[in-house]
C-alpha cells in the first residue's frame, strides 16, 4: 500500500501520474471512505481518502487577481494568434520569387 501527497483535483498524482477519473472520484469520497475504483495508466487503483484539506482562502484572495491577470493575458495572446492564423488563411499569399 502507498500513501500519495496531497493532491487537487485535475494534478499529477504522486506514482500514478494524472487521471481525471481517479481525481473526480477522490474529491466525491468522505475522509475514511474506501472510493471506487479508478483506471490509470498502469491500470486500476483502489483507494482511500484519508483527509480533506480545506483552500486557503486568504491565500486565494492575495492571489486571485494576479491569475485573473495571467488568464486574462493569456487570452488576449490566443485571440490575437487565432485571429493572425486566420487571416493568413484568408489572404491566399503566394510566393512569387523565383526559385534557384
Amino acid at each position: 500500500m502507498k500513501t500519495s501527497e496531497p493532491f487537487v483535483r485535475n494534478n499529477y498524482v504522486q506514482g500514478i501520474g494524472l487521471t481525471s477519473e481517479l481525481g473526480d472520484a477522490a474529491f466525491t469520497t468522505k475522509p475514511g471512505e474506501l472510493a471506487p475504483l479508478a483506471r490509470t495508466r498502469g491500470g486500476f487503483c483502489i483507494y482511500a481518502v484519508s483527509e480533506i484539506i480545506p483552500a486557503d482562502m486568504q491565500k486565494f484572495e492575495k492571489e486571485k487577481e494576479e491569475f485573473g491577470k495571467k488568464a486574462f493575458e493569456a487570452k488576449k495572446i490566443k485571440t490575437l494568434n487565432d485571429w493572425y492564423l486566420d487571416l493568413l488563411k484568408r489572404a491566399d499569399l503566394k510566393n512569387n520569387v523565383p526559385q534557384e
